[in-house]
């Protein structure tokens, strides 16, 4: 048994879940996906680029390149929405131009950029650009829940930015609270070996002091450590993916 559950244990998925927490009929659960159905990804992951220096984001040929940047990302599976500072720059274009679809563009001129930028109300603004326009933020909204989806979309949006066509010198990130809060979950339930490996060197030392005995010791660690291998093999089976709350079992067991 513990010689098949060392087979499989290489084959244990790192995924956690929250939303797999509640109950299917839990109001957490049923607003979740309400909201990715009828509107659109609930989890939000941002790509910031920096610019070189101040008013790079006010370059009309930049701008057109975040457009690019934006198309190829709303193209990837798992993203249902891309928002960035040229959305709006492009609904106050078609404003001031009586509201001419033709004119959802980008002004053509530096100053054109700069009036729309200065007509837009700057709390929508903040969340997409710096005051001085050298930093740029996409929105990457997605529905896609759990650490392990997560991942594969960041790796996703990664492939798309280590070969964007952006100008020289630009750099992009990936990041967000759902990535952070993810990669500590992961990060969690990727210490079990380290975790476990403490317990058991604790409890072996403790039984060592008590019975004065290295041999006692080690028999007593063979009904302490067969249950904690059985249990990786079976995560290894796909019963259930390692996550945050299962990567406490090993620990306590």
């Amino acid at each position: 048994l513990v010689a098949g559950s060392i087979v499989t244990i290489p084959r244990i998925v790192i995924d956690t879940d929250v939303i797999n927490f509640f109950v299917s009929d839990s109001p957490v659960r049923k607003d979740f996906f309400a909201v990715n159905r009828l509107l659109t990804g609930v989890i939000p992951i941002s790509v910031p680029i920096a610019g070189n220096e101040g008013g790079d984001f006010r370059k009309p040929e930049t701008l057109g390149k975040v457009v690019a940047l934006q198309e190829r990302l709303e193209a990837l599976p798992g993203v249902t929405q891309v928002l960035s500072s040229v959305d709006y720059i492009r609904l106050v274009n078609r404003a001031m131009m009586e509201d001419d679809e033709s004119q959802y563009v980008i002004p053509k001129t530096r100053a054109g950029v700069a009036e729309a930028t200065f007509i837009l109300p700057k709390p929508k603004l903040r969340r997409f650009s710096t005051s001085d326009h050298s930093r740029n933020n996409l929105i990457v909204r997605t529905g896609e829940a759990g650490s392990a989806k997560v991942r594969a979309l960041e790796e996703r949006i990664r492939g798309v930015l280590a070969d964007a066509d952006l100008p020289e010198g630009f750099t992009t990130a990936v990041t967000g609270n759902s990535i952070l809060l993810n990669r500590s979950a992961d990060g969690i339930a990727k210490n079990q070996a380290t975790q476990v490996g403490f317990a058991a060197l604790g409890i072996f030392f403790l039984i060592c002091v008590v019975f004065r005995s290295i041999p006692i010791g080690l028999i007593a660690m063979v009904p302490n450590i067969i249950p904690v291998v059985v249990f990786f093999g079976i995560l290894g089976l796909g019963i259930a993916p390692l996550s945050l709350p299962t990567s406490l079992i090993g620990s306590i067991a």
